[in-house]
């Protein structure tokens, strides 16, 4: 995905970091589509339409980065092995369908990313995989640029602070099997991954998003030796390193293929899939400086999984 759970952040008069933004932007999703949703994430509510991805790309398994005006949507898939590598964005504060952005390096789906306000890096998960990463800069509608490598290959999920980007568990596409490193980049540079630590648990296919300091993952499922779906939510402080640390539970066991985003306190979790792979419209929340377990929020306009998801004003 460019970033499930990107957020953004501005410095405000005093100097200090707003993070993210109070709407919360839904798109796409399995079974495939082109749906843009939104919320006020200080409230509790149902997703309301926004507009339509371009109309070529209904798709899922993709994902996006923001700053505080901009989502840019990049990659997924649009069919069985059918990918693309076209990028949109949109402009979060109005309502309306996506723009052409700019291309992805390769034809990329399960792509994941993150961005501070001024530049979005991703991954590029594709079949079996590689180690590659690449950035755009969000302001200017262009394709991507190399940056640098994973310390595996892996396609896991993200979040960051205004400096550092941090990767949680994932898979390396080859099978279902979860993963519990964490690695992480520093943004402004272009450079490999360094390993950061590991999850409580080893999984992928959950939604990961920040509050600027704190990290937190939730969700996921594992395959090794039998589906198993998590309903676990942990955190990081991501100007350290080291281990995770166990946050609370979500509502639902629909952890495959969640998303996350945040306007800074409130982290919200979407959609997914349970056992059975019956996916789920629930929509989440959580106050990412303490710890618990999720309370409902209210509910996406329709039941997805892979849906991307970001934050901004």
């Amino acid at each position: 995905m460019l970033v499930s759970g990107a957020l953004s952040l501005t410095p405000s008069a005093g100097g200090d970091i707003d993070w993210g933004g109070d709407r919360g932007v839904f798109a796409g999703g399995n079974p495939v589509n082109n749906v843009i949703q939104y919320i006020d994430i200080t409230s509790t509510s149902n997703a309301t339409d926004f507009g339509d991805l371009i109309a070529t790309n209904a798709r899922g398994k993709f994902g996006n980065v923001s700053n505080t005006t901009r989502g840019v949507f990049g990659g997924g898939n649009w069919g069985t092995d059918a990918y693309t590598n076209q990028m949109e964005y949109i402009t979060i504060a109005s309502t309306g369908n996506g723009t052409d952005f700019g291309d992805l390096t390769t034809y990329s789906y399960i792509t994941d990313a993150c961005s501070n306000d001024t530049r979005g890096i991703t991954n590029s998960m594709v079949g079996a995989g590689n180690t590659d990463t690449y950035y755009i800069t969000i302001a200017s509608a262009s394709n991507t640029t190399a940056y640098g490598d994973l310390t595996t290959v892996r396609s896991g999920e993200f979040c960051n602070s205004s400096t550092r980007a941090v990767m949680m568990g994932g898979s390396s596409g080859t099978n279902d099997a979860g993963q519990d490193d964490i690695q992480y980049f520093t943004i402004a540079s272009t450079a490999n991954s360094i390993n950061f630590g590991d999850l409580t648990l080893a999984r992928h296919a959950g939604g990961a998003t920040s509050n600027g300091s704190r990290g937190v993952q939730c969700g996921g499922y594992n395959n090794s030796g039998g589906y198993s779906m998590y309903d676990t939510i942990d955190y990081i402080t991501i100007a350290t390193t080291g281990n995770a640390t166990d946050f609370g539970n979500c509502v639902t066991s629909a952890g495959y293929q969640r998303c996350a985003t945040s306007n800074g306190p409130r982290g919200i979790i979407a959609g997914g899939n349970t056992f059975g792979w019956v996916r789920t419209n629930d929509i989440e929340y959580i106050t990412i400086a303490t710890t618990g377990n999720a309370t409902n929020f209210g509910d996406l306009l329709v039941a997805n999984d892979h849906v991307a998801a970001l934050s901004g004003d």
